[in-house]
């Protein structure tokens, strides 16, 4: 539209240099000539630049408006879990309890001897009668004084013992194992070689599955005087094992014994229970728990030691301890974090719906869950539901509205205690994802996202890396667990032994251990693994990061170059508020308009700065404008930034709706992103372009679709005459607009795994390609037919086609074969016809093409337009270019044969009438 203006003044100016044009290059020329193809942004477009600038504005407030609402989130979040539950007095608590019953030491012992040191059943008889029955049930004070009434079932004076004590066994009979007896193995007097004296067997506890039976005993048992004095019970609280020994799950039953809060009588049963040996070669856990509650913190505590039982031999304790708060809403502390709960599930909704109707708004649906950041969001607000429902239900538990500490029997309060605590764990985990969360709003410097972004280029090879490591691990694992492994607990098995060696890696590692296991082995063990993984394995991961880490360091400095004169977020709020008191403030209230947005002056004061600083400002004075001039510029002023405004509405109206496209959402900031790194051409994106982006129809007439918006919002802000401007022409939308189709054929591609796929095909017989597309017409590979090497059909089945191509394509899911099965053999035959012309007619124009294929193939990767349609334009741009400058050379060398051959023509006719009248003169020379 502007070319043919600018082009005439160049030429004028070449016309006014005479004979001296033919001094220069061609090529030299041409590119002054391409300077001076300019176009005006009038019905066109907008420049790919300022586009990119408004989607930033747009997509750096939405960012801004969703970290108030993720601070807001956070801060109700923080302020629940930290004021549900105290941390440093729930420690304080728990560490009383483990002191009073697991690091107090034996009575009578020559050394120091615990709880866990208890490895026999004689030493846990003595640390039962020992320090748990003298922790359970003091009755004197430190000077000899008795408890009184008041005194008595209190732990450290401070907690109070809730309900009884509950001892709890797990047991297995005696003919659970009759296989592993080998009676058919016997000796020469007929007698069992591997058999036990009483001709019993007790396994290993187990609850039974699909393929075997349970090993545990539900049968009363007793002393002969009272065989059935100790009866089985059902609907307990769950019994775990300690995680990587042993069963994991003991059921919810046992036999159960109910100390008394009498003290007297609590003994007595204990020695009754040892007399009757309660605990022998049938038991595989014995578990101890009780209940305590602390009015001065507010807390009640909920106690199991656990030492199971191995048939093995061995005894292996543990202990879990959990504390937890009862009332939570009785002060005013605690009804303000009621608010802040309720804001807090509000706006855990408000995200939960944002990404819901992301979900909806993205097509295909599959590409939502391909996304790492969709997938992160979804395991987030995930565990924040599962954080939700635990601790609804600890707070609407009947035990925990019914829990006194007047009880007299024993009562199950371990569940709700879990309850307690896997909410805070939950709540941990949150902590930490929100904390990586954060990082998505700091992703909009690009500096700020260097970490990610070396993650995420080095993603590849830190999987090939990590693969190689665990592989390495896993093989010095699997050494250290038969070198050490029956000596030493930390190899016992392999998933001990790989944690072992990962904490080696970080340092922590007791080499005298492994010394004093087996020490011919140790050095070499431990020297080779120091060798193959410090020295070599870290080595390699630091490269691997440093390098990545460089090349997104150096591309930082420079991504951002297209932000260059931008203004700051500072000053777009400033104008945002003054075209608000100008549209609100002012109809209602011209004096506070007038007093807010006028400005004084500065004007210096002779005999004042006389005395003063000379470089100090000058006093601010009333303005010396005309207030009705000074009025009329602030209106000017006011009502450019509205239309900006205006321009920045229409912009956000249109990536919303190539987002919400039905057929292929895409996000139109990344997708402008793309296109201007890809390219350094000064190029506008075409309004047919930006239609076939947002607009849902396929022949738009442009009337009143978003596309016809922006661009007149964006000429009626202003008139831009781009500089060597060209048309983006890389990209699927381009490309949906500019392609041939003479034949469209249905067919099923068949990937590398053999899975078919349902496509539409066609050649475009002016871009010399094929295209792939789905049945929603979205391109999923463009593959330039001037790269194909080879046809192949086949002779059993009719239908099915190959074509293979050369070195630089590559088809989405790899290699460079597209194999095809049409509906029927007159559609394969007519297909491979069209090809073969299409081929041969682009090898005969050399137009392979090659430069806008990787850019579609680069989109047909991605998955969606939007790449794309970036990395098409550059080259598609530069392509263009060299054809405008090869066909102004072609024309420039016409018009030169042109006028040398008039002049020789006219050359000729002069000589023809000079010599003509040199004959008529009587034979004179010619002159």
């Amino acid at each position: 539209a502007g070319g043919g203006g600018g082009r005439g003044r160049v030429d004028g100016a070449k016309a006014r240099r005479g004979s001296a044009a033919h001094l220069f290059h061609v090529a030299q020329m041409s590119r002054w000539r391409e300077r001076g193809r300019n176009t005006v942004m009038r019905e066109h477009g907008i420049p790919l630049r300022e586009g990119l600038q408004l989607l930033y504005k747009v997509h750096r407030d939405k960012f801004l408006c969703e970290l108030v609402v993720f601070s807001a989130f956070m801060l109700c979040f923080l302020t629940i879990i930290y004021e549900a539950y105290n941390v440093p007095l729930a420690w304080e608590q728990d560490h009383g309890v483990i002191d009073l019953f697991l690091d107090e030491e034996f009575p009578g012992a020559t050394y120091k001897k615990n709880f866990w040191e208890v490895m026999t059943y004689e030493e846990y008889w003595t640390w039962l009668k020992g320090p748990v029955f003298q922790g359970l049930y003091p009755d004197e004070w430190y000077n000899g004084d008795q408890f009184n009434d008041n005194e008595t079932n209190y732990l450290l004076h401070n907690l109070q013992l809730v309900g009884t004590v509950q001892l709890r066994q797990m047991r297995v009979g005696p003919d659970s194992c009759t296989e592993r007896r080998f009676l058919d193995e016997v000796d020469d007097l007929g007698r069992p070689r591997f058999d036990n004296k009483d001709g019993g067997c007790y396994p290993e506890f187990h609850l039974g599955s699909l393929v075997s039976k349970p090993s545990e005993l539900t049968e009363p048992f007793g002393p002969p005087d009272d065989p059935t004095r100790y009866t089985y019970s059902r609907g307990l609280a769950r019994l775990w094992g300690l995680y990587g020994f042993g069963p994991d799950d003991y059921g919810d039953g046992g036999y159960v014994v109910n100390l008394s809060r009498n003290r007297t009588a609590a003994w007595e049963m204990i020695v009754q229970m040892e007399e009757d040996r309660f605990v022998d070669v049938g038991t595989r856990a014995m578990a101890l728990t009780f209940n305590v509650y602390n009015t001065n913190t507010r807390l009640a505590t909920t106690a199991r030691f656990l030492v199971e039982f191995y048939s093995s031999g061995a005894l292996m304790p543990s202990m879990e301890i959990y504390s937890y708060r009862l009332v939570l809403y009785a002060s005013r502390t605690d009804v303000v974090r009621g608010l802040f709960e309720v804001a807090y599930v509000a706006l855990f909704v408000y995200q939960l719906q944002k990404e819901v109707r992301r979900l909806s708004f993205t097509h295909p649906r599959v590409r939502y869950f391909t996304r790492f950041k969709n997938l992160f969001e979804l395991v987030y607000l995930s565990l924040h539901f599962v954080m939700i429902v635990t601790w609804a239900r600890f707070l609407f538990a009947d035990k925990r509205r019914e829990y006194t500490t007047l009880a007299e029997e024993y009562e199950n309060y371990f569940d709700l205690a879990y309850d307690y605590l896997i909410t805070f764990t939950i709540a941990g985990i949150n902590c930490l994802m929100s904390c990586f969360k954060l990082f998505k709003y700091l992703s909009i410097n690009n500096r700020m996202n260097t970490l990610w972004l070396t993650l995420q280029r080095a993603s590849y090879d830190l999987f090939i890396f990590f693969v190689g490591l665990c592989i390495i691990v896993f093989g010095f694992a699997m050494m250290g667990n038969f070198f050490f492994g029956h000596i030493l607990r930390d190899f016992h098995n392999m998933p001990s032994s790989i944690s072992t060696l990962t904490r080696f890696t970080l340092g922590d590692f007791n080499y005298d251990e492994l010394s004093m296991a087996r020490p011919r082995l140790a050095a070499i063990f431990f020297w080779l693994y120091t060798a193959v993984v410090f020295v070599v394995i870290m080595n390699m991961f630091i490269a691997i990061i440093t390098r990545y880490f460089d090349s997104v360091h150096s591309e930082a400095k420079t991504a951002d170059k297209w932000k260059e004169g931008m203004p700051d977020l500072t000053w777009d709020a400033v104008k945002s508020v003054r075209r608000w008191c100008r549209g609100r403030l002012r109809p209602r209230c011209n004096l506070l308009y007038v007093i807010i947005t006028c400005k004084g002056v500065r004007k210096p004061d002779q005999m004042v700065a006389a005395f003063h600083n000379p470089l100090a400002p000058p006093k601010r004075e009333p303005s010396g404008l005309i207030p009705s001039d000074a009025d009329e510029a602030a209106d000017l002023q006011t009502d450019v930034w509205e239309r900006e405004a205006e321009l920045e509405t229409v912009m956000r109206e249109c990536a919303h709706a190539a987002k919400v496209h039905k057929h292929r959402s895409l996000d139109l900031f990344e997708y402008f992103n793309h296109a201007y790194r890809e390219t350094t051409a000064n190029q506008y994106v075409s309004m047919e372009e930006l239609c076939q982006l947002t607009s849902e129809l396929q022949d738009c007439n442009h009337d009143d679709c978003v596309a016809k918006c922006l661009v007149v919002a964006y000429t009626n802000l202003k008139e831009v005459v781009l500089i060597g401007g060209v048309e983006r022409r890389g990209g699927s939308a381009n490309l949906a607009r500019r392609a041939r189709y003479q034949y469209r054929y249905t067919i099923h591609k068949v990937n590398k795994w053999g899975r078919k796929q349902q496509r539409i095909v066609a050649v475009d017989s002016k871009g010399h390609e094929m295209h792939s597309f789905d049945l929603r017409m979205n391109l999923k590979q463009a593959l330039p037919l001037g790269l194909l090497v080879q046809v192949e059909v086949s002779h059993v089945d009719g239908r099915r086609l190959k074509l293979v191509f050369g070195e630089g394509v590559t088809l989405t899911g790899g290699g460079a074969q597209y194999k095809a099965v049409f509906q029927d053999s007159h559609d394969r035959d007519e297909f491979k016809e069209l090809v073969l012309k299409v081929a041969n007619n682009a090898h005969a124009e050399g137009a392979h093409g090659t430069a806008g294929h990787a850019a579609r193939e680069a989109e047909a990767k991605r998955g969606g337009p939007a790449a794309h349609d970036a990395k098409g334009g550059a080259y598609d741009a530069r392509f263009d270019r060299v054809l405008a400058v090869n066909s102004e050379v072609r024309h420039d060398l016409r018009i030169l044969a042109q006028n040398v051959a008039a002049i020789g023509r006219a050359v000729t006719g002069l000589e023809a009438r000079l010599g003509g009248g040199g004959g008529g003169g009587g034979g004179g020379a010619p002159s």
